[in-house]
């Protein structure tokens, strides 16, 4: 079981071309959706119903490779002891309908958390139509006689024509209950009910051809995995966040040089430099510049140091006499990531 989990938020930066304003993206943790989950972090994932796709398999495996600051944040039951238990007290699939049955094999094997589920089937529907198309054909040049090889002439020696093509769509669904469930209070912590479509189309001028059923079905079995697992853990949050680029007091030019080198030095990700350079314009500033603050708490952001990024947040908008959009939600944001740094913390470490 995960005991602690150290921060070292990673940092993509994504410069917008076309003179748009110079942006981060930030990644923060934020807590599972379903906080009860943290108090199971040993699970067993027991065969699903009916399952004759490995959608439970998809599960289990999704649950053991999950991962924060590179420590595991489940301890997943081997399925082999799973099946042990299963064969040895004679449980069968059909007994899994009665929670009572679902724990006992978990109690058994030292879960503190059994998944177990069924699936529903796939179901496929095959619809014809036509597709409307054109391409371009040769035809005889009108002016033989001044023909040459110019693009222009060229164009004049083809005709476009209009034509429709039958083609097919094949739609392809499946359905799962899937449901984690306490063994020590045999309680449900949470249930989902899944039935995920998805579609995919092919025209008889195509080379593409439509996956097979089992395939798409494949796919859409991982969705499921992925998105049951996801509201059970904690995740991370991409934002992107803008720096400010243009001074807010008059600057001479030793301070915009300042301002330009920063934003220069944070493009190739050096923040120590950055932050360096930003010290140095507020304090030639005299901290009455929120455009270096705020951008210093940006770099404390992007580094996991909250804490002191909502300081510079509030000395930037403690300077701003109208409102400046991106102080504004910077103020609003980081009181969110802390609470939401806290409440993962808290998490883990049950």
């Amino acid at each position: 079981m995960l005991k602690y989990f150290l921060v070292a938020p990673f940092v993509l930066m994504a410069i917008l071309a076309g003179g748009c304003a110079q942006k981060i993206t930030i990644k923060s943790l934020e807590p599972a959706e379903v906080d009860k989950a943290a108090d199971t972090k040993v699970i067993a994932v027991l065969p699903f119903r009916y399952d004759n796709i490995g959608l439970s398999d998809k599960i289990e495996a999704r649950f053991a490779t999950y991962k924060i600051g590179n420590e595991p944040y489940f301890t997943v039951v081997n399925r082999t002891d799973i099946d042990d238990v299963i064969m040895e007290q004679d449980f069968q699939n059909s007994e899994y309908a009665d929670i009572e049955n679902i724990v006992e094999p978990g109690a058994v094997i030292g879960a503190e958390a059994i998944v177990s589920g069924s699936f529903g089937g796939i179901t496929a529907n095959t619809t014809y139509f036509y597709k409307k198309k054109s391409r371009y054909i040769k035809i005889r040049c009108h002016n033989e006689k001044n023909k040459d090889d110019s693009r222009k002439n060229k164009k004049k020696c083809k005709k476009r024509i209009y034509y429709k093509v039958e083609c097919k769509r094949r739609e392809v669904g499946i359905s799962a209950d899937i449901r984690l469930i306490d063994v020590r209070t045999s309680k449900i912590i949470h249930a989902d009910n899944f039935f995920e479509t998805t579609s995919y189309s092919s025209c008889r001028d195509e080379y593409t051809a439509i996956p097979s059923d089992i395939t798409i079905a494949q796919n859409l079995a991982q969705y499921i995995a992925d998105s049951f697992v996801y509201k059970l853990t904690p995740h991370y949050r991409y934002r992107s966040v803008e720096l400010l680029e243009n001074e807010d007091i008059d600057y001479d030019s030793i301070q915009k040089r300042l301002l330009k080198s920063s934003l220069e030095y944070i493009e190739y990700g050096n923040y120590y430099k950055a932050e360096k350079l930003l010290q140095r314009l507020a304090e030639s500033t005299g901290y009455k510049s929120y455009v270096p603050l705020y951008n210093l708490g940006v770099i404390y952001e992007a580094k996991g140091d909250y804490n002191q990024a909502r300081e510079y947040y509030i000395m930037a908008d403690d300077l701003v006499i109208e409102p400046v959009e991106q102080v504004t939600q910077a103020n609003m944001r980081i009181n969110s990531v802390i609470y939401n740094y806290n409440k993962t913390q808290e998490q883990i470490q049950r």
